[in-house]
């Protein structure tokens, strides 16, 4: 049963992180969304961020769904 519950809870926690990352991606991605206040960044940086930060969550959410 505890194993049953680790499974579940990775599975949570990694569906959070996917979540959390694709929704500050996208924060990053849309400057005229933010008003581009984060950092002050430039479009090209601030995009650039934005899809670092989606495919990370990604990946780290992929590593800790397996099993």
């Amino acid at each position: 049963m505890a194993k049953e519950e680790e499974l579940s809870l990775r599975h949570g926690l990694s569906a959070a992180i996917i979540l959390l990352g694709v929704t500050v991606g996208l924060a990053f991605m849309s400057p005229a969304l933010t008003g581009n206040a984060i950092g002050n960044l430039t479009d090209t940086n601030a995009t650039g961020v934005g899809i670092a930060v989606v495919f990370a969550s990604m990946a780290l959410g992929f590593l800790l769904s397996r099993d």
